[in-house]
C-alpha cells in the first residue's frame, strides 16, 4: 500500500530537453488530426455505389444448372442463377455491396479472413425450382446468404438486409412473370373462344344449307311418292283388265273344238267337195295352232301383241266360216254342220268382242303405270342430285361441330383447375418464390454480445490508460536506489497489476449483472483478467519510455486498433495494411479473442484464441522491455547529471 501511495505522489518529473518538450507539444496539438486521420483512412479502400455510399465486398457462388421450360410452345433455356447474379451485380437487389463472382473455396476463405462481408450461394436446382411456379407442382427456390459476425456485427446485419432485398426483388420479378403468364392465358382463352364463335357462325351457315337441301330432298321424296302411287294405280287397272282374259281364251279353245267337229261332219257328208274340205281343214288346223299358241303365250305377251294375234285369229276364223258356208250350200249334211259352225263362230266372235272391249282399259292401266314409272324416275333423279350436296353439307356440319368441340376443349384446358392444397401452395410460392437462408459462420448471438466483444477490450485499454494518468511507472527514489531494474519493475508494477485485477473483476461482475452471457464463462473471465494485466503492462512501458507522449500514443493506438478490428467499419472496407495491423495490434487481437469466447469460437476457435493469446504475450513482453529500457535510460541521465 505504501508503494501505491508513493507511485500516486510521485510525478513524472524527469528532466526534458526543449526539443523533447516541443515534440510533445506538437503531438498534443496534432492528436485530433491523428485520431480523425486514422478513422477516415479506414475507408480508403472502399468501393462506392451510385449514391456515394461505401459498398461492402461480397461474393457470389453460382452453382446453378440451367433448366428448360416451354414458353409459348417453344422450349427455352432458363438460366435463373445467371439472371440473379446479373441482378445482384447491376440491379437494385444487390445495392450496398461490391460483388465478385467466385468459387466456393475462395468465398469461404474470404469470409473467414474478412475479405468478404457476405457470400451468396445459388444452389444447383435454383433454376428448376424458380420456373416451377408455371407448373402444377410449384416449390420455392432456396438461396443461402452466409456472413461472419465475428468480423463485423454491422456487416452481418447488412447481409441480413440483403437477404430481404433479394427476396423482395425476386418476389416482384416472379409475381410479374406469374401475372404476365396469367394474362397471357386469358388472351389465349379469348383467342380460342373467338375462333369457336367464328366456327359456330360457319356451322350455322352450313346448317342452313343442309336445311335447304333437306327441303329439296323432301320435294323429291314427295314426287317419288306420287309416282309410286300412280304406278300402283296403273298396275291395279291393268290387273283388273287382264282378269277376264283367261276365261275368254278358254271359251275360244272350246269353240275351236266345236268348229273342228263340224268340219269333220262336212267331210263325211260331202265327197265332191274334197279339195275345199281339205282347204277348210288346213285353215282350221292353222286356227287351232294360233289359238293354242295364244293361250300358252298370253301371260308373256304385251297388249299390242295380244291384240294383233286376236285380230289374226278372227280373220282366219271368218275365212273358215265363209268356206264352210260355201260348202254347206252344196251339201245336205253340210247344212247341219254349217249351222253348227255358224253358232260356234258366233260364240268366237262374241269372245273376241269381249277381249277387244277389255283392251282399252288394259291400255289405260299400262299407260298409267308408265306415267307412274316416269314420276318415280324423276323423283329418284332429283334425290340423286341432292344427295352429294347433302353429304357435303353434313360433312361440313360434322367438321364445324368438331372444330367447336376442339375450341371449347382448348379453352377449357387453358383454364387450370386446382385443389385447395394446390391453391394454398401456389399462393405461398408466388408470394415468396425464393426462401433465403441467412447463416453466420461465427454468429454473434445478439447486439449486446456484439457490443460487449468490442467494448470490453476497449474499456480495459481505457482503464489501463486511466490508471497511468494517476500512477507513475516508477519513482525517483527507486531509480536512485541500488536495486536492479527487474526489482524496480516488479515493485512499481505490482500495485498497478492489483488495480488491473480489480478492474477485470468489476467488468466480469458487471457483465453478469447486465445479463451478457458467454458460451465459455470461465475462459471469458480468465481472458478478461489477462487482457487487463497485459494492457496495464503495455501502458507502463509506453509511459515509462515516452512519458506524456506515451499517453498520446495510447490514444492514437486506441483509434487505430478499433478501426483495424472492424469496429468502426467492417474489416472488408479497410485497406490491406489495416487488415495486416489487425492481426498484430493487441486491442484488435483482444476483440477477436473476446468474440470467439462469447460465441463459442467455432470449429477452429481454439487455434484462433491461441493466436490471440500469443499476440498478447508478445505485447506484454514488449511493455516489460519498454519499462526496463526506460529505467536504464533514467539511471543513465541521473548519473550524468
Amino acid at each position: 500500500m505504501s508503494m501505491l501511495s508513493t507511485l500516486l505522489k510521485s510525478a513524472d518529473r524527469a528532466p526534458r530537453s526543449s526539443v523533447t518538450r516541443m515534440i510533445a507539444l506538437v503531438l498534443a496539438v496534432a492528436t485530433p488530426l491523428l485520431v480523425a486521420g486514422v478513422a477516415v483512412s479506414a475507408f480508403s479502400n472502399t468501393a462506392e455505389g451510385a449514391t456515394g455510399a461505401p459498398n461492402l465486398p461480397a461474393a457470389i457462388v453460382n452453382l446453378d444448372a440451367t433448366t428448360k421450360t416451354l414458353v409459348n410452345g417453344v422450349e427455352t433455356t432458363v438460366p435463373a442463377g445467371k439472371l440473379l447474379t446479373t441482378q445482384l451485380i447491376s440491379g437494385q437487389a444487390g445495392s450496398g455491396f461490391s460483388w465478385k463472382l467466385t468459387n466456393a473455396d475462395d468465398a469461404t476463405a474470404g469470409l473467414d479472413s474478412g475479405a468478404y462481408s457476405a457470400v451468396v450461394t445459388i444452389p444447383s436446382n435454383f433454376s428448376e425450382l424458380y420456373v416451377s411456379t408455371g407448373t402444377t407442382s410449384p416449390a420455392a427456390a432456396s438461396l443461402e446468404v452466409k456472413t461472419n459476425g465475428a468480423q463485423s456485427y454491422v456487416a452481418a446485419l447488412l447481409a441480413s438486409a440483403l437477404a430481404t432485398n433479394v427476396n423482395e426483388a425476386l418476389s416482384a420479378s416472379v409475381t410479374q412473370s406469374y401475372v404476365k403468364g396469367l394474362l397471357g392465358g386469358f388472351t389465349s382463352i379469348h383467342d380460342q373462344l373467338t375462333t369457336t364463335a367464328e366456327k359456330s357462325g360457319e356451322l350455322v351457315t352450313v346448317a342452313g344449307q343442309v336445311s335447304t337441301l333437306g327441303a329439296g330432298m323432301a320435294d323429291g321424296i314427295g314426287k317419288l311418292s306420287g309416282g309410286a302411287e300412280t304406278l300402283s294405280s296403273g298396275l291395279e287397272k291393268a290387273s283388273t283388265s287382264l282378269a277376264p282374259l283367261p276365261d275368254a281364251t278358254r271359251g275360244l279353245a272350246e269353240l275351236a273344238g266345236v268348229a273342228r267337229d263340224g268340219s269333220a261332219l262336212l267331210s263325211d257328208g260331202i265327197t265332191d267337195t274334197a279339195k275345199k274340205q281339205d282347204s277348210i281343214e288346213a285353215r282350221q288346223l292353222e286356227l287351232n295352232v294360233k289359238i293354242a299358241a295364244l293361250s300358252t303365250d298370253l301371260p308373256k305377251l304385251s297388249t299390242a301383241e295380244v291384240a294383233s294375234r286376236v285380230a289374226a285369229i278372227k280373220k282366219l276364223s271368218d275365212d273358215v266360216a265363209l268356206s264352210s258356208l260355201d260348202v254347206g250350200l252344196s251339201l245336205d249334211a253340210g247344212a247341219v254342220a254349217g249351222a253348227l259352225l255358224k253358232d260356234g263362230n258366233a260364240l268366237i266372235s262374241k269372245g273376241t268382242t269381249t277381249l277387244a272391249d277389255s283392251m282399252p282399259a288394259l291400255v289405260t292401266g299400262i299407260a298409267g303405270a308408265a306415267t307412274g314409272a316416269a314420276g318415280l324416275t324423276s323423283g329418284l333423279q332429283q334425290l340423286n342430285g341432292y344427295a352429294p350436296q347433302l353429304v357435303q353439307g353434313t360433312a361440313g356440319v360434322a367438321s364445324g361441330v368438331g372444330t367447336l368441340s376442339s375450341g371449347l376443349g382448348s379453352a377449357a384446358a387453358a383454364v387450370p383447375s386446382y385443389t385447395a392444397d394446390q391453391q394454398a401452395t401456389f399462393a405461398t410460392v408466388v408470394a415468396t418464390p425464393v426462401v433465403t437462408t441467412v447463416t453466420d459462420s461465427q454468429a454473434l448471438p445478439s447486439a449486446q454480445v456484439a457490443t460487449a466483444s468490442v467494448m470490453i477490450p476497449v474499456a480495459l485499454w481505457l482503464g489501463a490508460f486511466a490508471l497511468y494518468l494517476l500512477l507513475t511507472p516508477f519513482t525517483a527514489q527507486a531509480l536512485s536506489s541500488s536495486a536492479g531494474g527487474w526489482r524496480i519493475l516488479r515493485q512499481s508494477l505490482l500495485p498497478a497489476l492489483g488495480l488491473a485485477v480489480v478492474q477485470a473483476l468489476a467488468v466480469i461482475v458487471g457483465l453478469q449483472l447486465i445479463g451478457v452471457s458467454s458460451a465459455n464463462p470461465l475462459g471469458s473471465a480468465l481472458f478478461v483478467l489477462g487482457l487487463s494485466v497485459a494492457f496495464v503492462v503495455v501502458h507502463q512501458g509506453l509511459i515509462a519510455l515516452f512519458g506524456r507522449v506515451g499517453r498520446m500514443l495510447s490514444l492514437a493506438f486506441l483509434v487505430l486498433q478499433v478501426a483495424a478490428a472492424g469496429v468502426l467499419v467492417p474489416a472488408a472496407l479497410s485497406p490491406g495494411w489495416f487488415q495486416t495491423l489487425s492481426s498484430i495490434l493487441p486491442l484488435s487481437a483482444a476483440v477477436r479473442g473476446m468474440q470467439g469466447l462469447l460465441t463459442g469460437a467455432g470449429s477452429d476457435g481454439g487455434a484462433a484464441i491461441g493466436g490471440v493469446v500469443v499476440t498478447l504475450v508478445v505485447v506484454t513482453g514488449l511493455g516489460l522491455a519498454f519499462t526496463l529500457v526506460a529505467i536504464s535510460r533514467r539511471r543513465s541521465v541521473t548519473s550524468l547529471s
